[in-house]
């Protein structure tokens, strides 16, 4: 009797939202991810998704804990909204959705942002490695520090060339990495994506005495660019792999590797980055790649997978050298990122 009052209940229930959305007009919205995924008081993030409505005012967006609190619109269209938090709400886990109509009983599908209370435009020094103390704005103890003087590199063509170009090269590559390719904004399988092509990686790499090694290093210094998605499955049809490391495959060209990879398996691109940061002898540059797990960045250096076959099942980080990977003071984003500034890794 109960499970027929639960289905009875569902009908209803699905009748209400349908009679609503007819009455009003509107198309059901899907919201697909936040960005960022947390915040304070006054700060602004976007919403990503489709159906949002071409129409500002249509429908409203809204921060719920215990009850909804209106969003301000900054800027409105059918797949991206920005808005700003309420200065007077606290601290806490808070859903974000959009109601169809001013009664706020049906909406769209809700996501997850978590509102901090530590004080805004705070300031705070980091001692780091090898530049002394550095100055960083403070954000949230459980998001980043945005670097006072970081730049951001955000030439996409330039390092992540044709990044979603397909062909059947393409196709045969990600086939045997074994992974979907479609958009993910899941933790878990985020981080599941990472770990998998961490490890194919590692068992793809060519070494000083393999047969194709001294051929794919050719091919990649005949390339005048950054190996675009389209090289990399050249290398990978042709020669059966990569080589990766000194005299091979600079820092930068193994974080430009595996950061286009890990696009290309779906994982959003405001979560990966290529940061820069610095090492021994002489301040020298290092270049690794940053993933974002929730509201925390980790390092994941790709100049280690020689040595550290796979990702462990919990997040981590993974560093082999002296850089300074807690604090680096350049990003390089991925091609669609919302990034606005560069961050200290937690």
């Amino acid at each position: 009797m109960r499970a027929i009052k639960l289905i009875q209940s569902s009908v209803i229930s699905l009748l209400i939202v349908s009679t609503v959305l007819f009455m009003s007009g509107c198309k059901p919205s899907h919201l697909i991810s936040l960005s960022p995924e947390c915040g304070m008081p006054g700060d602004v993030f976007v919403i990503n998704g489709r159906d949002l409505s071409d129409e500002p005012g249509e429908k409203i967006p809204s921060i719920n804990l215990g009850r909804a609190y209106e969003l301000e619109v900054l800027s409105w269209s059918d797949t991206r909204v920005r808005v700003g938090i309420p200065e007077d709400l606290s601290a806490g886990c808070y859903k974000v959705l959009i109601y169809y109509d001013n009664t706020y009983r049906t909406s769209s599908n809700s996501l997850n942002f978590l509102i901090t209370d530590v004080p805004r435009a705070g300031v705070i020094t980091e001692a780091t490695l090898y530049e002394g103390s550095k100055t960083y704005f403070s954000g949230s103890p459980v998001c980043t520090y945005w670097r006072e003087d970081g730049t951001i590199a955000d030439d996409w063509e330039f390092f992540f060339p044709n990044i979603d170009l397909e062909n059947d090269d393409i196709e045969s590559l990600f086939s045997d990495i074994g992974l979907p390719t479609e958009r993910t904004n899941n933790d878990s399988e985020t981080w599941r994506r990472a770990r998998v092509v961490w490890s194919w990686l590692h068992d793809h790499l060519l070494i000083e005495g393999d047969p194709n090694y001294e051929e794919v290093n050719r091919y990649r210094a005949s390339l005048d660019h950054w190996a675009s998605i389209h090289d990399l499955a050249h290398m990978f049809e042709h020669y059966g792999g990569f080589s990766w490391g000194v005299g091979a495959c600079t820092c930068m060209c193994c974080a430009q590797t595996l950061a286009t990879l890990l696009y290309r398996v779906g994982i959003l691109p405001d979560r990966i980055a290529i940061a820069e940061t610095r090492t021994r002898p002489e301040y020298s540059q290092h270049m690794y790649v940053v993933l974002r797990i929730g509201c925390h960045w980790y390092y994941i250096d790709p100049s280690c997978i020689p040595f550290h076959p796979q990702l462990s099942e919990l997040t981590e980080n993974v560093g082999c050298t002296s850089a300074d990977y807690m604090h680096p003071n350049e990003l390089k984003l991925l091609p669609g990122s919302t990034l606005e500034r560069s961050m200290l890794v937690q």
